[in-house]
């Protein structure tokens, strides 16, 4: 755990490590007394997630730029975005947010053979899976939704994985099955295809029994 003392300092420390949480305090605030004693060890649990305490009323300048109004407040930062923010003493919220922090840091870390193992992990997860953009609940691409509804449509049972929740997967999916784009379905550990593929055998009444379905 990181005490920020010069506020030219703070811009190079985020720099320093792709993940951090700036815990913005006050000596004045009750609760923040109750975070003093949780940071510390959350540091030492969370290695990955460099922690900075920042004095509010000390660095003014950082506290307007992050339009921090009240504290205890404390900002995630990754890779120089903003991705979360927790108000007050919410230790539960706290902890979920420096987990996925710790593991985006562990995953990104991991080497092509882990990442083809775990990629053939999901991959075989179950008989048909499907990685898409978004979930089924709430495609977020066109061509996404289009594959998803015509899986719907011939009753075809599948599971899915979200690729913008992991950007290993994103990327590395695209190198271990050479196919570029996304949505891609798998049946059985084997690629069918992309929104193109999934259209044409839909059109043709093709699908099931391109998929092993069809009695």
């Amino acid at each position: 755990m990181i005490k920020l003392n010069k506020a030219e300092e703070f811009i190079p420390l985020l720099k320093k490590t792709p993940c951090s949480a700036v815990y913005f305090r006050a000596d004045w605030c009750e609760p923040c007394e109750k975070l003093d004693k949780t940071f510390p060890v959350f540091a030492k649990k969370y290695n990955h997630v460099q922690v900075i305490e920042v004095d509010a009323e000390s660095f003014p300048e950082i506290t307007k730029k992050y339009g921090i109004s009240v504290v205890p407040l404390t900002v995630f930062v990754k890779n120089g975005d903003n991705v979360a923010k927790v108000n007050g003493s919410n230790v539960p919220e706290l902890k979920k947010e420096f987990e996925k922090l710790q593991q985006d840091v562990a995953k990104s870390s991991e080497s092509r053979d882990e990442l083809y193992k775990r990629l053939d992990s999901i991959i075989n997860q179950d008989r048909f899976v499907l990685f898409m953009k978004g979930t089924p609940e709430a495609p977020r691409c066109g061509f996404s939704r289009r594959v998803v509804g015509m899986l719907q449509k011939n009753k075809v049972p599948f599971s899915s994985f979200d690729i913008l929740s992991d950007q290993n997967v994103r990327q590395g999916l695209k190198e271990y099955k050479d196919w570029k784009t996304y949505p891609q379905l798998y049946a059985e550990g084997e690629l069918v295809g992309g929104c193109d593929i999934i259209t044409q055998l839909d059109e043709d009444d093709a699908l099931l029994e391109e998929l092993g379905l069809e009695e």
